[in-house]
This record gives C-alpha cells, structure tokens and sequence, in this order.
C-alpha cells in the first residue's frame, strides 16, 4: 500500500483540505464508533494542472484505530 501511495504523491506539488462537516457517531450499545468526513481536496500537480475533488469518508474505529474505511469521491457539481 505504501509503495503505490507514495507512487501517487510524487505526482503533487501540493495539497489542500477544506474541511466541509464531520461527525462522529457512537452506537446506542457503544459497540462501533464511525466517524465520517466531508472535504474537498484542491490538488497542484508538478505538472501544473490543478484539480478539486469532493470527498466522503466513513471511518470505523476499534481501540483509537481505524479498522474499516469507504470513500467516495467526485468532481463537485459546476455552477
């Protein structure tokens, strides 16, 4: 995983995060904890080009760790 990440981010020159919204939920029974996050990403590529994709997260935790993790991402809507 690292390996492929880090094939990634020697493509940035930089990258922003505007935080939106996040919440954090924990069950009634207090058996899962999730947290969920909402952002846009505005990346600078080293090669000039600028791109901002919106962001969703759903992260589960167990003892302070993340054991499972969705996102869904996209482009926003234009005005």
């Amino acid at each position: 995983f690292m390996k492929e990440a880090q094939s990634h981010i020697d493509k940035f020159k930089s990258i922003e995060i505007k935080m939106t919204d996040w919440e954090s939920v924990i069950s009634k029974d207090k058996t899962e904890e999730w947290v969920s996050l909402w952002y846009d990403q505005i990346s600078n590529m080293k090669d000039g080009k600028t791109d901002t994709i919106s962001y969703f997260n759903d992260l589960k935790l167990k003892e302070g760790k993340i054991v499972a993790w969705s996102e869904y991402a996209q482009h926003p809507m234009k005005k």
